[in-house]
């Protein structure tokens, strides 16, 4: 049993000390004298489907990732959208799926949450290519003016 409570304990200081360093890491990247507020966790997928997918098996999907944010919890929001061309894309990349989590303790929920695997298993053999790239969402306070300066009177 002692053992078992150390191993947790470990388990907590590593994970304590990764926090620290991700969030120290954040800041690194941040303009000069711009405090860093880390404000969450997104990710994104860019779904190309394959040909044979039909319109009705995609709506299907569209529905499934709504409903993804009442079945598990530790999502923030979901957004789903259709690729415009309204710009010159290079990639053949059909729909972005977003999702968005408050912290990435509810993003690693999330991503042992079975109804994460259910979707994912429906939704990789109906692809062609996904492109994943998840993030922290910084947002920067601006930067304090330095001080100016009294002339002294002489």
């Amino acid at each position: 049993m002692k053992k078992a409570r150390r191993i947790n304990t470990n388990k907590t200081l590593v994970f304590t000390a990764l926090l620290m360093l991700f969030s120290v890491m954040a800041q690194a990247g941040s303009p000069e004298g711009a405090k860093v507020k880390v404000k969450g966790i997104q990710q994104i997928l860019l779904i190309q489907f394959k040909k044979s997918t039909s319109d009705s098996t995609i709506q299907q999907i569209a529905m499934e990732a709504y409903n993804m944010k009442k079945r598990a919890r530790t999502l923030k929001s979901v957004e789903w959208g259709k690729k415009t061309n309204l710009t010159d894309d290079t990639k053949d990349y059909d729909y972005c799926l977003t999702l968005s989590f408050s912290s990435e303790t509810n993003f690693e929920i999330y991503n042992q949450n079975p109804v994460r695997l259910e979707f994912m298993g429906k939704l990789i053999p109906l692809s062609e290519n996904i492109l994943k790239f998840t993030y922290r969402v910084q947002k920067f306070d601006k930067p304090k003016e330095p001080k100016k300066e009294k002339k002294s009177k002489k």
